[in-house]
């Protein structure tokens, strides 16, 4: 019987914590793929996610429920991070023009 193939690829122990800088662009990718994975789960199975996770820290049942997951993270550490550093605002914006900041326009 053939040894399966090994792969060699980086790896970081699950609670080592990492020190990164990333850019307002980074922030508006995530935020983007963030509204995208909503949108594509809809709202009521997001709503469902989130509870699932927050009441039984289940694990994500899918892809989309775990890039969900993912990306809340990363875009709420990259907020509180941009908060501590007085790097955050606050804007207000109609529909339209919330969407051209988003495309990066």
């Amino acid at each position: 019987m053939e040894e399966p193939k090994k792969f060699k690829i980086p790896n970081i122990k699950q609670d080592t914590l990492i020190n990164i800088e990333v850019s307002g662009a980074f922030l508006k990718r995530c935020q983007v793929l963030l509204i995208s994975v909503s949108d594509a789960l809809g709202p009521e199975k997001v709503a469902e996610a989130f509870k699932k996770f927050r009441d039984t820290k289940e694990e994500p049942s899918d892809l989309l429920e775990a890039a969900l997951f993912t990306l809340t993270a990363i875009v709420g550490e990259v907020e509180k991070k941009a908060i501590e550093q007085n790097k955050f605002e606050t804007i207000e914006v109609t529909a339209e023009e919330a969407a051209k900041l988003f495309n990066g326009n």
